[in-house]
């Protein structure tokens, strides 16, 4: 019988003394009172699923891009392309003419 097995059966499952604490988030989305315009002034940018660089990147967007803004991030947007949502950082994008 395997080792952690006997470890239960002679001492019993561990019990919680104190309640799980909750996770808290570093930054909430800050949703936008209105869809706005937002459009890639990047040669290439990255869509990514998540605020961050490390983030996979979920599709590559071009110049001249439009995308809607859903909410705010830090200093990353949450976008709608058409296709796909995720978020980009904002110094690669600026609002519609």
């Amino acid at each position: 019988m395997p080792l952690f097995v006997l470890f239960i059966l002679a001492c019993g499952l561990p019990t919680l003394t104190e309640p799980l604490a909750t996770p808290t988030a570093t930054e909430l989305p800050t949703v936008t009172p209105a869809p706005q315009c937002l459009v890639v002034i990047a040669n290439a940018l990255n869509l990514r699923k998540l605020p961050t660089v490390h983030s996979p990147v979920l599709d590559w967007l071009s110049v001249g891009n439009e995308l809607t803004q859903l909410a705010t991030v830090g200093n990353w947007y949450y976008v709608d392309t058409g296709k796909k949502k995720g978020y980009v950082n904002s110094l690669y994008v600026e609002e519609c003419e």
